[in-house]
């Protein structure tokens, strides 16, 4: 279960970005609050849906990008064979502001596994020029056992500056193998990799379980919303979640009355829900409509409105997601879609019935109709904000200052700018559109 992520000097962000999932004081819909074990003793719970809101261009998607990029950071730094290709060196820093563009860049995750709460960061030092590289130059893993604090390992800067005299560090306790198997992995972990990603690939169990954590649990742009592939590759082997899909689509007021799925091309299909996208595998999906006279006619998803082969697409991760306890990332979830239908795909997340595992969801929004308390409480909307220097920032409705009445409509309230994050239109010049060729 995610319980914050921070980015700073990424895209828009100058400033650290802190996306908190942990509940505040509000008495608002206590009931979509969980308490999973492990949490810390002063925390009051975690919530299971955040939505953002915000203008265009507002650095909304850079909030997804940051997690996107740690994610793959995290599972294939360790993959390239040369040094200073790796995915590392697409990292990209904030550009409008000269002391910023050159680095360093950080990311940092605290996140609850196996009722354990770990805390994992790295800080990159972005190529100053086509010759060098960019560097690791600050990386630490730590957990609390039992509730306790305990450093697993120091890498770099983090290192230092905790008074150790070697530039890493690692726990005899906490890191299986003990220093002398942290030694090693660390010489041969170059400069430009996590390691991380590194110990993993080493089998060593504490980082294998982390990675695992962010391959299975962090599910930011693993997931394919555009080809439905994931979705169709699951009703393919799962019979009940086949019928489901159908189920859904009847609900869901699109005038279909069957889908189906014809695998295409042979090859292995894992129905893991980081891996949906990823098969090599292809399908044809086909979905069945009745006339006026009660016949079926048959279509192919493709020929189905954007807002119909979206939920289709969405159907199959959300299953996975829901059914293992994930998170799930979704920049622009109500793309194509009708608010009824995007208000009750979030419903499914915040009942404890419909999500008993502790799923949870991100996604960005123009909806401002969902900004409704008996929905989503405060501390579940976040809004992202340019200031003035082109820097986003990010912050939640319960951190606003002009805090509205609890009887105020909330969304009346947003696009009258009272919380920021709206457009600051020029309505006249963009309604002067050049009527005569120039």
């Amino acid at each position: 279960m995610l319980l914050e992520f921070r980015a700073e000097n990424f895209r828009s962000f100058r400033d650290e970005l802190v996306l908190d999932l942990r509940a505040t004081a509000s008495s608002e819909l206590g009931s979509v609050v969980r308490t999973p074990a492990g949490l810390e003793a002063s925390a009051r719970g975690v919530v299971p849906v955040i939505a953002v809101f915000g203008a265009n261009a507002s650095g909304k998607t850079s909030l997804f990008w940051a997690a996107d990029f740690m994610c793959t950071a995290v599972l294939l730094s360790a993959s390239s064979t040369t040094e200073g290709k790796g995915v590392l060196e697409t990292v990209t820093t904030f550009h409008f502001d000269p002391s910023h563009r050159e680095g360093p860049v950080t990311f940092r995750v605290t996140f609850l596994d196996e009722q354990v709460r770990h805390e994992y960061g790295f800080v990159l030092q972005p190529r100053k020029q086509a010759d060098r590289l960019t560097r690791v130059t600050s990386e630490w893993l730590r957990s609390w056992p039992k509730g306790h604090p305990r450093d697993v390992f120091l890498r770099g800067d983090v290192a230092a500056a905790a008074g150790h005299t070697s530039r890493w560090w690692v726990s005899e306790d906490g890191f299986r193998g003990g220093r002398r198997l942290g030694a090693d992995l660390l010489e041969q972990t170059r400069d430009d990799v996590l390691f991380l990603s590194v110990a993993s690939q080493r089998n060593q169990q504490q980082c294998k379980s982390v990675v695992s954590w962010f391959s299975e649990s962090f599910l930011t742009g693993a997931v394919d919303l555009r080809s439905g592939a994931g979705t169709a590759a699951l009703m393919h082997s799962d019979d009940r979640f086949s019928r489901y899909v159908t189920g859904l689509m009847r609900a869901a007021d699109t005038g279909i009355d069957e889908v189906s799925t014809t695998r295409l091309k042979g090859g292995y299909v894992s129905i893991d829900a980081p891996h949906l996208s990823r098969s090599e595998v292809t399908y044809r999906t086909k979905t069945l409509h009745r006339d006026a006279s009660g016949q079926r006619v048959g279509l192919e998803l493709e020929q189905e409105s954007h807002g119909t082969q979206r939920l289709f697409a969405l159907a199959g991760p959300i299953y996975e997601v829901l059914r293992h306890g994930r998170c799930l990332w979704i920049d622009e979830l109500d793309t194509g879609m009708h608010h009824w239908l995007v208000r009750v795909l979030v419903k499914m997340f915040q009942s404890p019935e419909t999500n008993p595992n502790g799923a949870q969801l991100i996604f960005s929004t123009h909806d401002a109709a969902l900004m409704d308390p008996s929905l989503l409480r405060r501390d579940q909307l976040w809004i992202v904000e340019k200031d003035a220097a082109q820097g986003s920032q990010l912050y939640s409705l319960v951190d606003v200052e002009d805090k509205p009445r609890k009887d105020q409509p909330l969304f009346k309230a947003f696009l009258s700018g009272r919380f920021g994050g709206v457009p600051q239109l020029d309505e006249q010049t963009i309604l002067a559109w050049p009527r005569e060729p120039e």
